[in-house]
């Protein structure tokens, strides 16, 4: 059964338009971006995980989206997601896309009806919204929060 979380992210997904977030990430830009990183990387894997950071602009935006709306209703401080992009974004690869103010105004909607928001909601948020070939491009692998709240418990700090 999908809640209201999964059909937003599946609307936001089908009715994003590629060819029009590819204008907002310069290619060339990321090419040059995972080069620096990866020294030996054949040109498919690019393009690859090119078309994977489409999907990743994607729910950075809807993160933030919520991180704005949080922020506002909990501590009532107003700053804008796309501020808060352009000031993470430090190789100013993803933060041209504008996620359309219909899809802000839901995702807004979204967090205010939400009782509580926390750790899970935003994990479950990306683990439903990711594939597991677009994981398999990027190297990534997702620790359970239960294993990672047991690693945090026996952290030591030496003084």
């Amino acid at each position: 059964m999908m809640n209201q979380l999964d059909v937003l992210i599946k609307e936001i997904i089908d009715n994003i338009d590629k060819k029009e977030l590819k204008k907002y990430i310069d290619f060339e830009k990321y090419k040059e971006y995972i080069l620096k990183y990866v020294k030996k990387v054949d040109y498919k894997f690019i393009e690859e995980s090119y078309d994977v950071m489409i999907f990743e602009t994607i729910y950075i935006n809807i993160l933030l989206v919520m991180i704005e709306e949080i922020i506002k209703s909990k501590f009532n401080i107003s700053i804008k997601h796309n501020v808060i992009l352009k000031k993470i974004d430090e190789s100013n690869i993803f933060s041209k896309y504008r996620l359309k103010s219909i899809y802000v105004k839901r995702v807004k909607e979204l967090v205010l009806n939400k009782r509580k928001i926390n750790l899970n909601f935003f994990t479950d948020f990306y683990e439903k919204s990711i594939n597991k070939q677009h994981k398999k491009i990027l190297g990534q692998f997702y620790t359970p929060v239960i294993i990672v709240n047991e690693m945090i418990k026996n952290v030591r700090i030496n003084n």
